[in-house]
């Protein structure tokens, strides 16, 4: 997204106006990109910690450590995440 928009000399004042709008919003839909990146990322790592506090679950034999474990609610974080996450750059733009 980081190449610019060219128009020829004949274009017309229709065309520019189009043109001007795109550049204008070029950097929203750069901090949208960011965003969904990072959701992206967050959402593989909640995945990981999720796999790992299942592995701890058998592991540890203390109820109360078990029930606080079991409180971390994954999976509605995780749900969170995807409601946020644009399913596609080009409906935000």
């Amino acid at each position: 997204m980081s190449s610019t928009l060219k128009i020829d000399s004949a274009a017309t004042p229709r065309a520019t106006q189009i043109a001007q709008i795109i550049q204008k919003r070029r950097p929203l839909a750069l901090k949208i990109e960011t965003v969904e990146i990072n959701l992206k990322s967050l959402s593989v790592a909640l995945r990981q910690l999720e796999k790992q506090r299942d592995q701890l679950l058998d592991k540890v034999g203390d109820p109360g450590t078990i029930g606080r474990l079991r409180e971390i609610d994954c999976s509605a974080i995780q749900r969170s995440i995807d409601i946020e996450q644009p399913t596609d750059l080009k409906e935000v733009c």
